[in-house]
């Protein structure tokens, strides 16, 4: 089943499933409706959902033909500034609490880091400023914000860089502490030549609580070859003390895509595209936590190797969601099972190129997948797309 989610989106979107007592699927989205504002679409069922316009808050959601079906109720998170949330990432803490960290602007120019939090599954939300500087020409900007939960505190990360070239990029975490942020230095990019500012080009992250790890996949280049672009694996034990690692080398026409990285059963779980004798392709890593070694393979059932996002089965099998934006942009379903290896359905074809650019994935208690993808309808508007197996 499919349908479309409140029209006019202009960033990135994040998908997480909630329990039995939280309900369904909520998604949290950059919107340009009405403002251009970070708001967040629970799926309710028609008869619940409220509000007068499908298009904007409250009832919304649409068949494929424009026609309301109000599955969803959608909310504002943060409208205050300028704009909101045109990078963000999505997680639910097991006490229940959503957690949303993004980036924004404001009227006057000053752009950072923001933090929002519900202990109302969505209904209500605090705000807090994780990073707030001045954006004059030349000078700092703020990307890629990553967060996961540790026993119910926040961590985000995100990279600092530079309009113009000033300072190396860096890769930030921040977390709470007895209500307080505190931020330490995760990694920097390798100055160029030795000498000239570096990039970080993406980021993802993930806490496994088995072994209290946290794992941080980020990718930059090589210092002496800038367009060799390199894929980086760094973790602490708690906090401070990061050990890194360059983990593979991955070309350099893939610095805008996503990375994805999930952590199970004593495995590390990362996908990413990678260059392959002249062919970019969609490549699949693990690390097993109990020997060390890692494996890497490409999975070539599909041409569609960016943007991929990574969920777990319950049995910890990998799953992910990827975007080809070659001919007739398609959004791709990859899985694998212990029997036939990987295997790749497409999952949703679009008129235009937005289709799966900003895609998520996961799974409900019942092992089915759900995902939320970027899409630009027959009527030449962009939406945002849901689509599960039921």
């Amino acid at each position: 089943k499919t349908g479309s989610v409140n029209t006019l989106l202009l960033g990135n979107n994040n998908l997480v499933t909630g329990d039995e007592n939280n309900g369904g699927p909520m998604i949290v989205y950059r919107s340009g409706v009405a403002t251009d504002s970070l708001a967040v679409a629970r799926y309710v069922g028609p008869e619940d959902a409220s509000g007068d316009n499908p298009s904007n808050l409250g009832n919304c959601g649409f068949t494929t033909n424009a026609n309301p079906i109000g599955n969803f109720q959608c909310d504002i998170i943060d409208s205050i500034d300028y704009t909101n949330g045109g990078e963000n990432d999505f997680e639910i803490s097991e006490d229940g609490h959503l957690h949303v960290a993004y980036t924004y602007k404001t009227e006057n120019g000053r752009i950072g880091i923001k933090y929002a939090e519900s202990e109302d599954n969505g209904e209500s939300w605090s705000r807090e400023y994780i990073e707030n500087v001045s954006s004059a020409p030349g000078s700092v900007k703020y990307r890629f914000p990553v967060i996961i939960t540790k026993e119910n505190i926040p961590h985000l990360f995100y990279v600092r860089s530079y309009v113009q070239p000033a300072e190396t990029d860096k890769l930030f975490h921040s977390w709470k502490d007895g209500g307080i942020w505190i931020t330490e230095e995760v990694a920097s990019a390798p100055l160029v030549y030795d000498y000239y500012p570096g990039d970080i080009f993406r980021i993802d992250a993930n806490y496994d609580s088995n072994n209290n790890i946290i794992n941080v996949l980020f990718r930059s280049h090589d210092n002496l070859d800038p367009n060799t672009h390199l894929l980086f694996y760094t973790y602490a034990q708690g906090v401070g003390d990061w050990t890194e690692t360059q983990i593979d080398e991955i070309g350099s026409d893939t610095h805008l895509s996503r990375l994805s990285l999930k952590v199970s059963n004593n495995k590390i779980h990362i996908a990413y595209p990678k260059e392959e004798d002249g062919i970019t392709v969609l490549s699949y890593g693990k690390k097993d936590l109990v020997n060390g070694d890692w494996t890497f393979e490409s999975i070539s059932q599909n041409n569609a190797p960016y943007h991929p996002q990574l969920s777990l089965t319950l049995e910890g099998n990998p799953s992910m969601v990827s975007w080809s934006w070659e001919g007739i942009p398609n959004m791709y379903y990859n899985y694998y099972t212990e029997d036939a290896g990987w295997n790749s359905i497409n999952l949703d074809s679009a008129p235009d190129q937005y289709n799966g650019k900003a895609g998520s994935l996961t799974f409900d208690p019942l092992n089915k997948p759900h995902a939320t993808y970027m899409y630009n309808t027959l009527f030449g508007i962009d939406a945002l797309r849901y689509s599960f197996i039921g």
